[in-house]
This record gives C-alpha cells, structure tokens and sequence, in this order.
C-alpha cells in the first residue's frame, strides 16, 4: 500500500445530539447520507482511484463506504468489526453532557487513561489493539494494492494515526475528527507519512 485515505463516517442524529454511539448501530442521518455524497463527489472530480475499501460494519461507516464504493467503482469492498468505534459499555446512549455531571469522576478517568475501561466496553488500548489486529489480518491485501480507503469512526480513527505514525494513543486522542473528514497518509519505503488530517472542504 502507498496510500491510505482514512474516512470518518457521516453524521447520525446521535452525533448531532452528542449522545456516545459506540457499537450501538446507528443509521447515517439525512445530512449524514449528503455529507458521504459530497465526500464521494469530491474525490470523483478529482480523479481519485482506489483498489479496495474497507468498512466498520456499523450501518453508519457501511453506508458511507457503500456511496463512496459506488461513486468511485471501487472493486473490492470489505466490511469487518475489527473497525468499529469503541465499545463504550453502560455508557452508550447517554449524552456527554449526562456523563459529565452524574458519572464525572468515572468519565474524568476514561479522558486521561487509556488503559480504563469502560464499565461493559472497552479501554482505548484494546481499540489501539483491534487496529493493529486489522492491519496484520488484511496484510495481503493492503500490500499488494496501491490505493485504499477505510471508513471507520472517530476515535477509531485516532488510533490509525496512533499505530501508523508509532504516536503515545493517548495524545492522538487529542486531534480533532468531524463526520466525513479526510485523512491521508502515504509511504516512502517503510516509511509512513500524514499528508493530510480532518479535511472537510468538500463540506
């Protein structure tokens, strides 16, 4: 592989509610669905070319594969739960704002420990694990492609940047990772550089 874009799926109404979504599957909301086709129509006009995609298998990063796989007639389409966004245990459905007042001292935990997890879900060092599992289960088909692009989530994505760039997990958590943001990296030899992160000018 010598270039990745790395794509965060479209909004949901969760997202616009800020209510945590984790592995509760959500379903892209209208504004999501023309988010992901002004994504897909901006890398169309620019001619972008992609041997495989890869998805989460949450219906909010598979439908934003499915209209870039359409658009761009992309040939290989891969879906797994290896890219699913954290599990976010008893916290899931809940608003942030909740978490922030009558679970503080927990939440206060998660934002500054990687290795904490979540009553019933995950630590961002098991989503740091599942990335570097993708990677070495799709090996073979990421080397032998020039171009790929992965739809997947926000924090998800964090850790691609984490464990491509060999950053501490916990301060990758601190860029920033909006709804259909393009992410770019590229490699010389073994080397892998970040060209670009959470572009959203097609927005």
């Amino acid at each position: 592989m010598k270039r990745l874009v790395l794509v965060r799926h479209g909004e949901t109404e969760w997202n616009s509610d800020k209510r945590i979504q984790g592995s509760v599957d959500v379903p892209l909301s209208e504004r999501g669905i023309r988010q992901a086709e002004a994504l897909a129509g901006t890398l169309t006009a620019k001619g972008e070319r992609f041997d495989r995609i890869y998805t989460s298998d949450l219906q909010r990063s598979l439908r934003t594969g499915e209209i870039l796989a359409h658009r761009l007639q992309i040939p290989s389409f891969t879906t797994t739960p290896l890219l699913r966004e954290l599990h976010c245990g008893v916290w899931e459905g809940r608003s942030i704002e909740d978490l922030r007042t009558s679970e503080w001292p927990a939440y206060e935990r998660w934002l500054v420990d990687p290795d904490y997890a979540i009553p019933g879900g995950e630590s961002v060092m098991q989503l740091h694990e599942r990335v570097r599992q993708f990677l070495s289960q799709e090996r073979a088909g990421l080397d032998e492609s020039a171009a790929v692009i992965i739809v997947a989530h926000g924090l998800l994505n964090r850790m691609f940047l984490a464990v491509l760039l060999k950053l501490d997990p916990q301060r990758s958590r601190h860029f920033s990772q909006d709804n259909t943001a393009i992410n770019v990296f590229t490699w010389q030899g073994r080397r892998c550089y970040c060209e670009a992160w959470n572009l959203t000018s097609h927005l």
